[in-house]
């Protein structure tokens, strides 16, 4: 089911300008194909802990945590440039 039918999201600033890049503004979101990087950048800026992992078609295949972000620091710090269907187990 699509989150715009599910009718969830996650916590943002509701003062924030829209994202014109995120048609389903204000919920954070982040595909398979997102970079590590970008989601941890997410999670500061939007002071969140998680990001549903949609599909092309906006339906939710995953959750990305902050806790994950842990498997891409150890032991390198390089693997924050992966996407994140490689890190997901």
């Amino acid at each position: 089911m699509s989150l715009r039918k599910l009718n969830i999201g996650t916590f943002v600033s509701k003062t924030g300008a829209a994202d014109p890049s995120n048609p389903f503004y204000p919920i954070a979101t982040a595909m398979l194909t997102t970079r590590v990087f970008d989601v941890v950048h997410m999670f500061s800026e939007r002071s969140i802990s998680a990001v549903p992992i949609i599909d092309e078609e906006g339906v939710v295949v995953n959750l990305y945590e902050t806790v994950d972000v842990i498997v891409c620091l150890f032991p390198f710090h390089f693997l924050l440039d992966l996407w994140l269907t490689a890190t997901i187990r």
